[in-house]
């Protein structure tokens, strides 16, 4: 069976982390388990966090037309179509 890669950026950035001896023990534990080198479980751990942190913290920044129009839209929305009403009467996956 072929494998296909996915193309991937160059890493061509370097970030130095400083950690305890047991930190280091712990985190290339952790890696040897799910067979991943310390720097891509690291790299991986790290990414992870910040895009889990992200959505909660994003800035909209608008120009006041902008703001207005999105406000607008916000106090009038669109009337339901037939697909969000099978979607909200539909039971989800999971009960």
């Amino acid at each position: 069976m072929a494998r296909t890669h996915k193309r991937m950026e160059p890493r061509d950035q370097v970030i130095v982390v400083q950690a305890t001896r047991s930190q280091r023990a712990t985190i290339d534990q952790a890696g040897l388990l799910v067979g991943k080198r310390r720097s891509d479980f690291i790299l991986g751990a790290l990414v992870r966090a910040a895009k889990e942190l992200l959505p909660d913290r994003v800035s909209l920044h608008l120009d006041p037309e902008s703001i207005d129009r999105f406000v607008a839209l916000l106090d009038e929305p669109p009337p339901p179509t037939d697909a969000l009403r099978n979607l909200l009467t539909r039971s989800a996956p999971w009960e």
